[in-house]
């Protein structure tokens, strides 16, 4: 109010001391007592004027409010708390609940491409999304019809059992499953925008929808349960050899939608899409190399709007599905692309912004833990993937005694520990050299390892693609256009597609993107220390440098290993002879016999 009506709430002996005097405040920055006092004032105000019941702050939330620098000092916390007692859906408010609070960015080497009228009117029509989700909807029911059919009503010896000639697990794995990395890292989440999955959630919540808040052990976990549903997949899916049988490929996407249109009609919003989909981790880590971001202009949202349309929907389109704010965004992992805010707001406020890659990498003021951690797994992971696909193994487990399940389940978990472990030591060193907390090293250096992750999963599809999963799509085409023409059916004359790829130009891709991902991993890991802090970079920078090289070099030995059929042992005394001919003779570029497009163990027939 005014300084009169100010005046007028005090009592009598405060109001004398200061109706003749001038006090100077400083800045909220310079008094962070008061920081959870105020907060704590304002939530109850709100709170009652909104007719909620809200007890106060988690210690988590306190933290964060005392963490920011507050540019806009009392006005700018009073917004964040009243914008967090509308979103609240606990009787506490937690981090996630404040929607404004990030530090300020320079929007430095950022172009807002929706300068462009055409590219606003594209992304704003309600087609575009629509179509694209609709097409993607009859895909995925082609996909899951294609490999239910087959897998339920053909017998065990009909061509159609068989992988490469099945359209269903030809599109889920050799045209699918390749393109998801590739989509994260050029245009972030796109994919999570135009899901077919969560399309048909929102179908089935068109039916009822009971819209409960999300559940508080969700909220809690937030990306750490993403990563521990994606680890489930990822291990039942090699272990089952899902990607082998089309019935099993069938049953896995019928779980999936199953789970996904669950979730959408028990809980508001896409809740499945932001704290369950195990597809969420991994897109989300990728998409922080991405060029394109959805980020709110902080002035516009700050002084121009006051219904936050964004957030909460409007006719034009829905609320965000993530529980996002534009204007609070940081990273494109909690960004899924869809672009409903840039239907709802009318202010302009948001911004669809390309900018240099990696930025995001040491741009983030207060990284996820688990986000960075996942980066590193991920470097494990794809080691460990590339490593099934060598005939090295091949030849090895054909002479184990012990139980497959066993030792595959050991090599998963060696996989995730060999590179975590490391991970764990070089960020003690670094953080004895800044002083500071180990979890803030890991936060910080981690997001660093995720282009080697990303080079590491690309270099794994690419080696697929080239060495079999072209062949195979040919192979499907050349079949399709027979049974078109003549009338044959579909595996009842496999067609053969002889390999024009040389093993060396596949292997020679793989050190490319390699190199690629550990270079800039190095850029990101230098830019990183010397954002935080320009003093000692190098001895910050060189525990993890030297996990760095670690890495690169068991990439490097991984990634270039022969990875063909091990030819069979005729006789015994020429064992060990088929045995070194495997091992010396196999090229990057043979067909592997027991390998399957993406990960695992898929027999090719003969």
């Amino acid at each position: 109010g005014t300084e009169a009506e100010v005046l007028e709430k005090l009592i009598p002996e405060l109001k004398e001391l200061l109706r003749n005097r001038t006090l100077f405040l400083p800045p909220l920055i310079q008094r962070l007592k008061d920081i959870p006092l105020l907060a704590g004032h304002f939530l109850k105000t709100y709170s009652k004027k909104n007719g909620r019941k809200i007890g106060g702050l988690s210690r988590e939330a306190t933290e964060k409010l005392v963490s920011y620098g507050w540019p806009g000092n009392i006005k700018e916390l009073e917004n964040v708390i009243q914008r967090a007692s509308m979103v609240a859906s606990e009787d506490l408010i937690i981090p996630g609940d404040l929607i404004f609070v990030r530090p300020s960015e320079k929007e430095t080497h950022k172009i807002n491409i929706l300068r462009n009228e055409k590219i606003r009117n594209l992304l704003t029509h309600p087609a575009t999304m629509k179509l694209l989700i609709w097409f993607n909807i009859f895909m995925v029911t082609l996909m899951a019809g294609f490999t239910l059919y087959t897998g339920l009503f053909k017998p065990a010896d009909d061509p159609l059992q068989q992988y490469e000639n099945n359209l269903g697990m030809v599109i889920t794995w050799i045209v699918w499953f390749p393109i998801l990395p590739l989509s994260a890292v050029l245009v972030g989440r796109i994919w999570c925008g135009v899901c077919p999955i969560a399309g048909i959630g929102d179908l089935a919540a068109r039916v009822k929808k009971f819209n409960l808040p999300v559940p508080r052990i969700l909220k809690r976990m937030d990306f750490w349960l993403v990563i521990f549903t994606f680890l489930i997949l990822d291990y039942l899916e090699e272990f089952l050899d899902i990607a082998g049988t089309p019935l099993a490929t069938g049953t896995l996407l019928l779980i999936i939608i199953g789970l996904s249109a669950l979730f959408c009609v028990l809980y508001e919003r896409k809740t499945f899409c932001r704290y369950v989909c195990p597809l969420a981790g991994l897109l989300g880590t990728y998409s922080t190399l991405s060029m394109v971001e959805v980020r709110g202009n902080k002035r516009i949202c700050q002084t121009q709007c006051g219904q936050h349309h964004c957030l909460k929907g409007t006719e034009k389109a829905e609320g965000c599905p993530m529980f996002s704010y534009p204007a609070s965004l940081t990273t494109n992992a909690e960004c899924m692309m869809c672009f409903n805010c840039l239907k709802s707001c009318d202010q302009r406020g948001v911004q669809v912004n390309l900018r240099p890659p990696l930025q995001e990498l040491w741009r983030q003021s207060q990284p996820l833990l688990s986000l960075a951690l996942f980066g590193v797994m991920l470097v494990g992971l794809m080691a460990h993937h590339q490593f099934m696909e060598g005939t090295y193994w091949k030849v090895t487990k054909k002479t184990l005694e012990t139980s497959p399940g066993l030792v595959y389940t050991l090599l998963y978990g060696l996989g995730l520990a060999m590179a975590v472990i490391p991970f764990w030591l070089s960020s003690t060193l670094s953080a004895a050299a800044s002083r500071e907390k180990i979890s803030e090293n890991m936060a910080y250096y981690g997001m660093a390892f995720i282009p080697l992750a990303l080079a590491g999963h690309l270099a794994h599809v690419g080696h697929e693609f080239l060495d079999e999963g072209l062949y195979e799509m040919m192979a499907y085409l050349a079949m399709a256009y027979n049974y078109l023409t003549s009338g044959i059916a579909i595996g009842s004359e496999p067609v053969e597609i002889a390999p024009f790829i040389h093993g060396s130009i596949n292997t020679f891709i793989k050190v490319m993107i390699i190199l690629g991902g550990a270079t800039a991993s190095l850029i990101a890991l230098v830019m990183i220390a010397r954002r935080l802090s320009k003093r000692n970079v190098f001895g910050r920078i060189l525990p993890h440098g030297l996990i760095l090289l670690l890495f690169l070099a068991g990439y490097l030995v991984i990634f270039t290993a022969p990875t063909g059929k091990p030819k069979p042992q005729v006789t015994e005394p020429q064992a060990s002879l088929s045995v070194a001919k495997a091992l010396g003779g196999a090229q990057g570029g043979t067909i592997s016999g027991d390998s399957r497009f993406g990960k695992g163990g898929k027999a090719l027939p003969g």
